[in-house]
């Protein structure tokens, strides 16, 4: 049976350190000092071009390409990291709240047909709790299908909560990239600043679900934040005492 919490310490760690690796890459890569010192190095390099100048360009070109490439890997990399956290959220809502789950599906049709409450898996299951985790595991899957605008709406219908448009909009045209470059084996030049304007729109997402998890006292994994959380606490306690 699958442990019900929300995972927010993975998901503050993959968001934050993913791109962070990417960004060092990018600042060695594209460092003319570093390269000219590689290949001073390793002369035996040279040994197509004769001409550390050309040596440098080529490598540049090279770095350049394998850059575009990491990039447009990072794109399909986030839409992952937010199928998960958003399947995650799901999940933890279903599997802690199971009469969440009853009502949200309970007026779903097709949905809810897919889900497939049977009373046969019921009564083979080991316990209740198992076969309420199970339909969770399948009913947070279902509330993924269709892509950002589907899960949205279901975000919404769950919780209340609405996520902002210009959010939606930076949805949108990640997952149309990511759409391309999967489907299409396209191409794009994906800035550092989009990626960061990625990375900055999977942070509000991952701390508005821990925002709206505890409020329904749902379990999360937040070690991160703890010690935060603990000193906004220690400071409005020193403020009341003055």
């Amino acid at each position: 049976m699958s442990e019900i919490y929300f995972n927010y310490d993975r998901y503050f760690e993959e968001i934050l350190v993913r791109l962070t690796h990417y960004d060092r890459l990018v600042d060695f890569v594209t460092d003319e000092d570093a390269i000219r010192a590689n290949i001073e190095k390793n002369k035996w390099l040279m040994f197509f071009t004769g001409n550390v100048e050309q040596e440098i360009n080529n490598r540049k070109n090279e770095y350049t390409n394998t850059l575009i490439l990491f990039g447009n890997q990072m794109v399909v990399y986030y839409c992952t990291l937010i199928e998960s956290m958003v399947e995650n959220f799901f999940f933890t809502i279903f599997a802690s709240k199971p009469e969440r789950l009853n009502e949200f599906f309970s007026s779903k049709g097709e949905l809810k047909d897919n889900l497939g409450f049977s009373l046969k898996k019921f009564l083979e299951s080991e316990s209740k709790d198992a076969y309420v985790n199970d339909l969770s595991i399948k009913g947070a899957n279902l509330c993924l299908e269709g892509g950002p605008n589907k899960f949205i709406k279901r975000i919404k219908e769950l919780t209340g909560f609405q996520i902002s448009q210009e959010v939606k909009e930076i949805l949108d045209d990640l997952y149309y990239k990511r759409n391309r470059i999967i489907h299409n084996n396209e191409k794009f030049e994906i800035s550092t600043e989009d990626l960061y304007k990625y990375r900055d729109v999977l942070f509000e997402i991952l701390g508005k679900f821990h925002e709206q998890l505890t409020k329904l006292g749902a379990e999360i994994k937040d070690d991160y934040i703890k010690p935060f959380r603990v000193e906004a606490v220690n400071t409005v306690g020193n403020s009341h005492a003055h």
